[in-house]
């Protein structure tokens, strides 16, 4: 898709989008271009400035991935606008990560949902989610998650710095040192592109088994 596509495409309305979602991937791409700068600030908004950009950016990925989910069942409803439905499952998911924490952070309460417009408006009671058993070694998306891990395998630093991060709980200065990066912000880095390499490629997964 290139960029005169993307903003055709991204000028259509929310109703035409969703139902794109079934139809083609490029719309799944629009969807999650179009509204990832503005989820991203609401999060670090609702965080109050704290320093939580790796977790924020995992769970815009996964608000996408439940959008999708949800329009791929056929009897979706949307509500209000894609955004603010993205902005509030992600303070739904950041509420959840937090509520047992004990760390402290800012989630104000809504007010004022008349103009949809407002890039980061929420509707506290949009709870959707995808129910995960992390038990369920064989359910689709953990297949797909270690399949698409298995494609990074050789290919540069990746396959095997994600393993030391997820499975052998390794510290981003193990991490750098393992490597010889210059220093723990270049593993940072690292991990974090191999990430969105993962997520991609899990995503293609995702569509080819539905």
């Amino acid at each position: 898709m290139n960029l005169t596509e993307y903003k055709e495409k991204s000028q259509l309305p929310d109703s035409d989008l969703i139902d794109g979602l079934t139809l083609h991937e490029d719309y799944l791409a629009v969807i999650y271009k179009k509204h990832k700068d503005y989820c991203i600030k609401f999060m670090q908004k609702q965080c109050n400035g704290n320093d939580y950009d790796e977790l924020i950016n995992d769970i815009y990925h996964d608000a996408i991935l439940v959008l999708y989910e949800k329009a791929k069942n056929g009897d979706f409803v949307l509500t209000s606008s894609i955004q603010t439905y993205l902005n509030s499952i992600c303070r739904y998911q950041l509420l959840n990560k937090f509520k047992d924490t004990g760390k402290f952070i800012i989630l104000p309460d809504a007010t004022n949902f008349d103009n949809e417009d407002e890039p980061y408006k929420y509707r506290p009671g949009i709870n959707d989610w995808l129910p995960v058993d992390e038990n369920d070694i064989n359910s689709e998306r953990v297949q797909a998650i270690v399949s698409s891990l298995e494609l990074m395998r050789g290919k540069g630093d990746c396959y095997e710095l994600l393993s030391m991060y997820y499975y052998h709980n390794k510290t981003m200065k193990q991490i750098a040192e393992h490597f010889d990066y210059k220093g723990e912000h270049i593993a940072k880095n690292k991990n974090y592109l191999c990430k969105e390499k993962l997520k991609t490629l899990t995503f293609g997964k995702l569509k080819k088994i539905r």
